[in-house]
């Protein structure tokens, strides 16, 4: 846990920073930040907070780790007002110069399908009241505070110190795993996937990604932190992230995929589509990758996801050039085809343009885009919520978005675990399903180990 001197240190330093600093009365939100000379364990410290509202990011783009703690400020709108919201965010973006957080879900929530996202917003950007950061050189400590906040000084301890409160924890064995549900169960799975089969025929569908939920009950609550470390640890090729919305209902992804990843006018995006196992050797595993490579529908797959991720970035910019071509990502689990592709934007061009165009791209819906997205509303019913959706840090000179993907929700003893598969005219629907069980297996290894 984080020692009560090491607190009443901070606190004290923030206050003593506020009262040095001078003061702009025409902001809404101002940032007050303070270094500190010792190392800090971010996965442990962060479930030491009590706070409510919380959330880690261990971005492998920047390999730099975040935790934000509380709320201080925050955006919030649905895709029927999304020009609207992510107008409001832009200016707060040319205002405030440190880190907004984007919690954006796949697509907009039907009520009418279920309940299981009802607490989150479909976009929401918001800035913590406390944020650490933790880069290469040192750790950084940020306190954001509105206008309203700073006139009580005495006020701004007491919001210090109570973000900061924190008290140590117990690690407890994994609880039993009571029950699985499946949706669609695989019968379904089948029938969906061939019910699409006159649509490819006629080239009106050319992809589509369809995602599956299992539902997995526990004997007791779940500790999402527990499983956010044992993930750290397992995927080190992945960017975390980790959601706390309230002390019941925790989002967790741990993705390999990078929407876009933006240094100054300099942006980059990731191409991930085509996958295939890992072997039980270094050497299967090469060949098995060889085969990934040479894969006629694996290639037409990530190819469709490369076409769209190159055009849109060649209306944004002139200088558009491929970093990486067809190169395999090696997860603990599964090995995907890569590709990345950057661009040099001119500084008219905001970090919500690009979110807006992108997502979601179709490694996580499919070709044509829309007709996709509507076929995706029709077949799925469940909401993916978070799943596939925009998550990250925005910021004033780096911006990581990541995609949702490898996800789950845990409320209380319920973990909703979310999984897709892009289906082409050659897919099988057994080889897919496979697919699907290889993607959990670092999420089901942990559960039934720990």
């Amino acid at each position: 846990m984080l020692p009560y001197n090491n607190q009443k240190y901070i606190c004290n330093k923030l206050i003593e920073k506020i009262h040095n600093t001078k003061i702009e009365t025409n902001n809404n939100i101002y940032k007050f930040s303070i270094n500190l000379d010792e190392k800090l364990n971010f996965s442990e410290i962060l479930g030491f907070f009590e706070v409510e509202k919380k959330i880690y990011f261990n971005s492998v783009k920047l390999n730099t780790e975040f935790i934000g703690l509380g709320e201080a400020y925050r955006v919030t709108g649905t895709y029927s007002n999304l020009n609207e919201t992510f107008n409001t965010v832009e200016e707060l973006q040319k205002e405030y110069s440190g880190n907004i957080y984007s919690v954006l879900t796949f697509a907009e929530l039907n009520k009418e399908k279920d309940q299981l996202w009802s607490d989150f917003n479909e976009l929401e950007f918001f800035i913590p009241t406390l944020e650490f950061v933790n880069n290469s050189s040192c750790v950084t400590i940020n306190l954001m505070l509105t206008k309203a906040q700073l006139t009580n000084k005495q006020d701004i301890k007491a919001l210090i110190m109570d973000s900061l409160k924190s008290k140590s924890k117990k690690t407890k064995p994994f609880p039993k795993l009571i029950s699985e549900k499946t949706t669609p169960a695989k019968s379904k799975w089948t029938e969906n996937i061939k019910s699409l089969e006159p649509k490819m025929k006629n080239a009106e569908l050319i992809k589509i990604v369809l995602a599956r939920k299992s539902k997995l009950t526990f004997e007791n609550s779940i500790e999402a932190i527990q499983l956010m470390k044992e993930l750290l640890k397992a995927e080190p090729e992945c960017s975390i992230f980790y959601y706390q919305l309230n002390l019941t209902t925790t989002y967790l992804a741990v993705t390999p995929e990078s929407l876009f990843y933006r240094h100054n006018n300099q942006v980059s995006a990731d191409v991930l589509a085509g996958t295939i196992e890992v072997g039980d050797t270094k050497e299967k595993t090469k060949q098995l990758a060889h085969v990934l490579q040479n894969s006629k529908k694996d290639n037409l797959e990530h190819n469709e996801v490369f076409h769209y991720i190159e055009t849109i970035l060649k209306d944004l910019s002139n200088v558009v050039t491929v970093k990486e071509k067809l190169n395999i990502l090696k997860l603990s689990k599964v090995q995907h085809l890569k590709s990345i592709i950057e661009a040099k934007v001119s500084s008219d061009i905001s970090d919500l343009t690009i979110l807006k165009k992108l997502h979601p791209t179709p490694a996580i819906a499919g070709v044509p885009k829309h007709s996709t997205l509507d076929l995706i509303k029709s077949i799925e019913p469940f909401n993916r919520g978070l799943f596939a959706g925009a998550i990250g840090v925005l910021g004033r000179h780096i911006t990581d978005i990541a995609v949702g993907i490898r996800s789950c929700l845990i409320c209380k003893n319920e973990l909703c675990l979310f999984v897709g598969s892009g289906i082409l005219e050659a897919s099988s629907a057994d080889n897919e399903w496979e697919e699907l069980n290889r993607k959990v297996l670092n999420y089901k290894n942990i559960i039934t180990v720990c």
